[in-house]
C-alpha cells in the first residue's frame, strides 16, 4: 500500500550498515497525525508493532 517505503542509511563506502523497512498501517491513503484508530487495520497494525518491536530489541541488546 501506499505507506510502505524502505529506509537505508549508513551503506557508503562498502561499509556495512542498517536496512528499516516503514511497514503501512492499513489504510489505503496516507496516515497523518490527526487520524484516528478507526482508519488501522489491525492486522497490520500488529504487523507493524512486530517489525518496530524487533528492531527496537535488536538495538537495545545487540553491539552492532
Amino acid at each position: 500500500n501506499s505507506d510502505h517505503g524502505p529506509f537505508v542509511y549508513d551503506l557508503g563506502g562498502g561499509e556495512r550498515g542498517r536496512a528499516v523497512v516503514c511497514y503501512g498501517s492499513g489504510s489505503w491513503e496516507y496516515h497523518t497525525y490527526a487520524d484516528t484508530m478507526e482508519r488501522f487495520n489491525e492486522e497490520s497494525l500488529g504487523v507493524s508493532v512486530t517489525i518496530y518491536g524487533t528492531y527496537m530489541r535488536f538495538l537495545a541488546y545487540s553491539n552492532y
